[in-house]
């Protein structure tokens, strides 16, 4: 038989009491608001790790980061993760996290135990300075059954530390694809371009009626500079289909954001390029129809006549008078002038090279 008097909590129990009576005041306070925390960079350049410098949960996470996202910085702030010294010492590690410039994202973390070995992520000054931390956090603390307030009040929580690195990178094969999709619009833009400029070349020499054969040429010349242009903006995207799997091999010393900016502006130059070369072709063959247009325009008969010329004819038969020999006196002819014509009758005529004629 066993009476008892009075009971308190103990060991795991106590523990368990405590966490539930500060969950629920923190949670009063709003330190666990959904509303307040902080979106995660999809391609930081840095990330800060906050975890013991000797444990396990380091390695893991270091090996998850460079096989996932090798080109992104690590920075380690070594905090003591267990006993009674481990809430300072996480606290002093955030604090000069946040003195860090460089840093877009803290990763804290350590690997399991037991919850009074996981008690110092339930501190009640570990979970302020989480809160009000400038740098959104991703915990991964303990195993998948293990729940902490740091997780609560961090922006993003993982069940395992390898989780919570893998969190805050990007996926490098998704990020490949990403790259392929972009270098894919260029080349589409590009293409598009020269089809609206030979479209707008076409609609020019729709335009023009004469000379035929000389437009039917230029346009020829243009569907084959047209088809090379395709087939060379074909070869160069299939060029850089190949240069990205290449470079996913050395994706360790070069940054993706730094190659997508050189891969747009190389796009925009051969697009400038493709552009200029258009117009210079359409310049071209608008120059050369105008010549021609002009060269006709200057051999016309009527040109002749509005310089002061006339055209004699003979108003039976309609020919034109080229010789003197043609005309006898008393003869009918009929001359064109510019605006008109009139008819005279021969009074007097000689051929020679300086006539002395008269007509009325």
């Amino acid at each position: 038989q066993l009476i008892v008097n009075q009971m308190e909590a103990a060991g795991e129990g106590e523990l368990r009491r405590r966490f539930e009576a500060l969950k629920r005041q923190l949670d009063d306070e709003g330190l666990f608001d959904p509303d307040l925390k902080q979106v995660i960079p999809k391609y930081p350049a840095n990330i800060a790790l906050v975890t013991s410098q000797t444990g396990a949960a380091l390695r893991d996470m270091l090996t998850t980061l460079h096989h996932q996202y090798p080109v992104v910085g690590l920075r380690l702030y070594p905090a003591i993760v267990q006993g009674n010294t481990a809430p300072a010492s996480l606290v002093k590690a955030l604090q000069l996290v946040q003195l860090d410039d460089h840093c877009d994202v803290v990763v804290m973390g350590r690997g399991g135990g037991t919850l009074e070995d996981l008690w110092a992520f339930n501190d009640e000054s570990v979970v302020r300075a989480i809160h009000q931390c400038r740098l959104p956090i991703i915990t991964g603390i303990g195993h998948q059954t293990d729940l902490t307030l740091s997780d609560l009040a961090a922006d993003q929580y993982a069940a395992t530390p390898t989780a919570a690195a893998a969190a805050a990178a990007p996926d490098g094969e998704q990020l490949g694809q990403l790259l392929l999709a972009i270098r894919h619009r260029i080349y589409r833009c590009g293409l598009r371009s020269i089809e609206r400029y030979a479209q707008r070349h076409d609609s020019l020499s729709a335009r023009v009626r004469h000379p035929a054969l000389v437009i039917k040429q230029h346009t020829q010349r243009l569907d084959t500079l047209h088809s090379r242009l395709s087939a060379a903006a074909f070869t160069h995207q299939r060029n850089l289909k190949f240069s990205l799997f290449s470079s996913a091999h050395r994706l360790e010393t070069c940054s993706p954001l730094t190659f997508i900016e050189h891969t747009r502006i190389e796009c925009n130059a051969l697009n400038r390029q493709l552009r200029y070369l258009g117009f210079q072709l359409t310049q071209k063959h608008r120059n050369h129809l105008q010549s021609l247009t002009n060269q006709l325009t200057t051999l016309s008969p009527r040109e002749t006549v509005a310089r002061g010329y006339a055209i004699v004819r003979d108003p039976l038969t309609g020919t034109v008078v080229t010789d003197a020999s043609q005309l006898h006196r008393g003869a009918r002819v009929r001359a064109e002038i510019s605006r008109g014509w009139f008819e005279a009758t021969v009074s007097q005529f000689e051929p020679a090279s300086t006539p002395e004629s008269s007509t009325e």
